[in-house]
Order: C-alpha cells, then sequence, then structure tokens
C-alpha cells in the first residue's frame, strides 16, 4: 500500500513544490551512475529486511514504527513537497546507464525530503534485530555503506538523508515506547 500510495504521490509532481535544501557537501558530492545498483540493493531492503523479524513481537513492532514513520514522511511530502533537481542522465545504452533512466522514471524527482530510501530500510533493519541482535551490526554496515548512493545518484540531498534518518528514528522510538508501555512499565 505504501508503494503504490508514493508512487501516485511522485507521480502526481504537485505544483507547489519547493528544490530541496542543499549544503556546500551536495555540492561536491559527484554524480556517479553506477552507484544506481548499490541504490537498488538499499531499495530492495525494504523489501527483503521485513521478511527475517522471527516473531510476531518483533514483527508487530517493526510493522508500528514502520507506520509511524512512513506516515512522518507523507505528511512531509505532502505538506511541504520538495523535489531534487537532477543532472541530465547518462546516454549510454550500456546496462547501467538503461537502469538509472529506469529507475528515474519510475522515481522521479519528487517526494526529496525525507528520503524514505532510508527511512524504510532503517525501520525495517531495526525489527530485523530485534530478535536477531547479532544481525545488528552487519546490517548497520550495510546501511552505513549503501546509504550514500541516495547522493551519488543525485535522488537526495544530504538534508533529504538528514530528515530520512530523523523519521526513522522518530517511529522506532515511537515504536519502543508503544512496547515499554504495553510491559506494564508506563510512567505514572
Amino acid at each position: 500500500m505504501n508503494g503504490g500510495l508514493y508512487v501516485l504521490l511522485n507521480q502526481a509532481r504537485p505544483s507547489g513544490a519547493r528544490p530541496t535544501p542543499s549544503t556546500a557537501l551536495d555540492d561536491v558530492i559527484p554524480f556517479l551512475p553506477w552507484t544506481t545498483w548499490p541504490y537498488l540493493v538499499l531499495f530492495s531492503l525494504s523489501f527483503v529486511v521485513p521478511l527475517v523479524p522471527r516473531g510476531r513481537r518483533a514483527f508487530g513492532d517493526m510493522m508500528r514504527a514502520y507506520v509511524v514513520a512512513i506516515s512522518a514522511n507523507f505528511a512531509i511530502w505532502i505538506g511541504w513537497p520538495t523535489f531534487m533537481p537532477r543532472p541530465v542522465p547518462p546516454t549510454g545504452d550500456d546496462l547501467t546507464s538503461s537502469l538509472y533512466r529506469a529507475f528515474m522514471l519510475v522515481d522521479t524527482n519528487h517526494n526529496a525530503l525525507p528520503s524514505g530510501h532510508l527511512t524504510i530500510p532503517i525501520v525495517c533493519a531495526w525489527g530485523a534485530t530485534l530478535d536477531r541482535p547479532r544481525w545488528r551490526a552487519p546490517l548497520v554496515a550495510l546501511l552505513v555503506v549503501l546509504a550514500p548512493s541516495v547522493l551519488t545518484t543525485k535522488q537526495h540531498a544530504v538534508p533529504d538523508l538528514v530528515a530520512g534518518v530523523a523519521t526513522a528514528l522518530v517511529g522506532i522510538g515511537a515504536a519502543k515506547l508503544w512496547r515499554h508501555r504495553q510491559d506494564g512499565h508506563a510512567l505514572r
């Protein structure tokens, strides 16, 4: 459902959209079309990692974090629509250039801030580690290695990345608070 709503909103290209804020760091980060491959791996984590939690409790906590985080993203995308100015796409007919162009047709440069391409994998990785704590370090390392691809594909700017991490943390915090209260540890 999230994917369908995202694509509809992304393709709508709201008339009041503003360029996403950028930083001096964004100006020096190169456009590297080959990083479409790690970008797609990052994107695929949103579909694979949610299958990892073994227990209902971990899956439920992950889904609560997901709903809160993605709801925050949608609220921002609708209330303060942004787009990421992109460079001219590569024109070659090699697989990487073709893949970049195809992916960017489906995932336009709108809904830039916050980066859902970080929000969702972070929440899903957190959920996966709830009942598999030994997976925490490898998943965090994988996210750290893949996250810059949202910048080098020019799908997002640094503020989008930071905001995507922030909405993930909001979702995770809300899920932890809910779990804390469910376990009878609510502050009175």
